[in-house]
């Protein structure tokens, strides 16, 4: 367990340095795995949780360069252009206008993901949008450098929770705990912490009594892509044009066995539609 901690602090500062490439996270998540020989969908919650609320570290804003290992079709990517400052809202507070453009709001659940992640980043840059990720504290604890370059290219970052549970059957104790613990390992990452999607789209009056009383806002979504499925991009990119309007939020996933190149494939060519209609992808106020 040292072990994995210390790499995975060396990830981090490595990426902050500007010198963590794709391939260099590939080299060390292989060699991660062959030490801890556990999979993503077992790893365990964390033993303790400071109560203390850690500064937004100064390695989000660091320059980031995550290379997609698309094969020899691959693009470089290209920095995305920056947010307008007006994007800039209180949590929980959307808008579905912006400059005359409408805004659309595309979200990605249950990450990060070694795998699927990077490829949806660069995908991302390509279209200068911006997106959402509600990622997993358990798999952000992994992989810190993803959630260090989601912030770097401007993207806002959400609690989903430590371990994916089913909110609405916890106590109110484990509410708070999988909320907490994530919010906290976030904000030692840069990332404020302030929204949360609940697993399945669960929630219930317990679950809002504990969020309110942690000043957190329930994201849910108006546009399910299903993309989970694995039909097809084509099905996903239809699911997610069937519901598309100014203020949509949409979600896809870039985690778990939820994402695949599917996914990726479905994200870029439903950005390719959304900029021929003139939307402007924004992040959720997070």
């Amino acid at each position: 367990m040292r072990t994995s901690a210390i790499v995975a602090i060396a990830g981090v500062l490595a990426v902050s340095a500007g010198l963590l490439t794709s391939a260099d996270i590939v080299r060390n998540e292989s060699q991660r795995t062959s030490a801890s020989h556990g999979s993503q969908n077992n790893a365990s919650l964390p033993l303790t949780v400071s109560t203390a609320t850690s500064a937004p570290s100064p390695i989000a804003s660091a320059p980031i360069a995550i290379g997609a290992t698309l094969g020899a079709t691959a693009q470089p990517s290209i920095a995305p252009s920056p947010i307008p400052a007006t994007t800039v809202k209180p949590v929980g507070s959307t808008m579905r206008m912006l400059n005359g453009h409408p805004v659309v709001y595309i979200t990605f659940d249950d990450g990060p993901s070694l795998t699927h992640t990077p490829l949806i980043l660069d995908v991302l840059a390509r279209h200068h949008a911006h997106a959402t990720f509600f990622v997993e504290g358990r798999f952000a604890h992994r992989y810190p450098e993803l959630i260090v370059a989601e912030l770097a290219a401007g993207h806002s970052v959400g609690n989903h929770t430590w371990s994916h549970p089913h909110l609405a059957t916890l106590s109110e104790a484990a509410i708070r705990y999988q909320l907490k613990s994530t919010r906290y390992f976030l904000r030692t990452l840069g990332a404020n912490g302030q929204c949360v999607r609940p697993p399945f789209g669960e929630t219930s009056a317990l679950v809002h009594k504990v969020e309110s009383s942690m000043g957190i806002h329930e994201y849910l979504w108006t546009t399910e892509t299903k993309d989970w499925m694995h039909t097809s991009a084509a099905r996903d990119v239809q699911r997610a044009s069937a519901g598309l309007k100014p203020g949509a939020v949409i979600v896809f996933h870039d985690g778990r066995a939820s994402g695949s190149p599917q996914s990726v494939a479905a994200v870029d060519r439903f950005l390719t539609q959304i900029d021929a209609l003139g939307y402007v992808a924004l992040p959720l106020p997070c």
